[in-house]
């Protein structure tokens, strides 16, 4: 499992003394209007794609949520500095405030500059109130943050050394948070690379290679595998369906396995869905070792695939195509990987039929699709070592969600005044420093 930061106590003391202290301190509430200045950024006459001479970075909805960078020589426009924070002003995502960037900020973001008060505290209230404000923008075709109702929040005032406690315990979970993701960020990358050295050199060490055309590429493998279409390796496929015939006597719903828990070779639990128990239902039943297909979807989308190796009861709608190997050449697994690596997704989008927002794939050009394919010995040594990153992966992004409730339960704690931090919470620098420098 991945290694877990200490917060330490927050509260401190016992319960009679922590009330004690709540009580005779009564919490003062000011406007978020008074503890701000707020300038609404502007667009700039240049934007380029690269830094030249004189340019700045600058900040727009785009760079702050997908990560691009962009630049301008127009430094005249408002501009962020590290102690403010950005909010995004239009669009669907009004209200979400951003931390820590530096750069001119375009005309849907603005600058919410503090004012007497601790920058990342500031912060946090600001996005931990990010539903309020999307949920009352103002604009009908395109949506804008109320700045009124933004001006009118009531922060708590707490004493600036609270503010300060307050703002690093929050400040050590993000910074787990981020650290969590940057793991999950360098794990896939190790995979990545992993699948394209493992898919042309092979886990064993093979001295003797060939250049083999698959689909729409040509790729090294080793001579000594072979390299199959996919009606040659699978003994069965089956298409879902969405059919409901009532069953004379249905014992409770069942999970329903929908192309959205499917990822590229793995799974998304995040969300799933119950039905109830139908003759047709029931044909779609899932056993382990049953590969998924995704047959519909966007065309950046379709041709996702999972192995279904759980004991859990569980049916497969008709977006999703149900693939067996029985006893044949290949293991589920090798197969799965190998349709999510970068080589079977090229062959994958070469087949591709449909249009911008809906895609297929059918059976007839799956059964196309050329698998490069060693002894079941080496195909089983590939997957499980592609299985173990995924395994890392799936602990961090639990560890991740884990951190990420934790910092809802103690915003909800810390920023209402429910729970105090007393003088044994540690100060950070990084919260202080930012309160007069950029």
């Amino acid at each position: 499992m991945p290694e877990q930061s200490s917060l330490g106590d927050i509260s401190g003391g016992s319960e009679d003394e922590n009330e004690k202290d709540q009580c005779s301190t009564e919490l003062q509430r000011k406007r978020v209007g008074e503890v701000i200045e707020l300038v609404k950024g502007k667009k700039p006459d240049e934007v380029l794609e690269e830094k030249k001479e004189g340019a700045v970075h600058y900040l727009t909805v785009e760079t702050m949520t997908d990560g691009s960078i962009k630049y301008t020589t127009d430094t005249d426009i408002p501009k962020a500095k590290k102690q403010d924070s950005v909010m995004i002003m239009d669009g669907s995502k009004s209200g979400r405030c951003y931390y820590g960037n530096e750069g001119v900020v375009g005309s849907t973001m603005a600058v919410l500059r503090p004012e007497g008060v601790n920058p990342f505290y500031l912060n946090q209230f600001l996005t931990e109130n990010f539903n309020r404000l999307n949920s009352a923008t103002r604009g009908s075709a395109v949506p804008h943050t109320d700045k009124e109702l933004l001006r009118g929040l009531e922060i708590i005032d707490f004493p600036i050394d609270e503010q300060r406690r307050i703002a690093s315990v929050l400040y050590n979970v993000d910074q787990a948070i981020s650290k969590t993701e940057e793991i999950i960020e360098q794990t896939q990358r190790v995979k990545k690379g992993l699948m394209q050295d493992l898919f042309t050199e092979g886990y064993y060490s093979h001295e003797e290679f060939e250049e083999t055309r698959l689909g729409p590429l040509t790729q090294k493998m080793p001579t000594s595998w072979d390299n199959p279409s996919m009606s040659k390796i699978m003994s069965s496929q089956e298409l879902g369906t969405n059919e409901r015939g009532a069953l004379d006597d249905p014992d409770g719903n069942i999970t329903l396995i929908k192309m959205g828990n499917l990822g590229f070779g793995n799974w998304n639990f995040s969300e799933l869905e119950d039905v109830e128990r139908t003759d047709e239902v029931m044909e779609n039943t899932l056993e382990k070792g049953d590969m998924l297909f995704n047959t519909r979807n966007t065309p950046a989308l379709v041709g996702k695939t999972a192995v279904w190796e759980f004991d859990r009861e569980a049916v497969h709608d008709n977006n999703l195509m149900k693939i067996n190997f029985g006893d044949r050449v290949a293991t589920p697994h090798y197969v799965n990987y190998y349709l999510a690596s970068d080589y079977g997704r090229t062959q994958l989008r070469g087949r591709v039929h449909g249009t911008t927002s809906v895609a297929a794939i059918y059976n007839k050009d799956l059964d196309d699709i050329k698998i490069p394919l060693p002894e079941k010995e080496e195909q089983e040594k590939i997957a499980n070592s592609l299985h173990s990153l995924d395994k890392k992966i799936e602990e961090n992004r639990k560890y991740k969600e884990q951190l990420q409730r934790l910092k809802k339960g103690l915003m909800q704690d810390l920023l209402t005044g429910s729970v105090r931090t007393n003088e044994d919470v540690e100060v950070l620098d990084e919260v202080v420093e930012v309160e007069n420098n950029g």
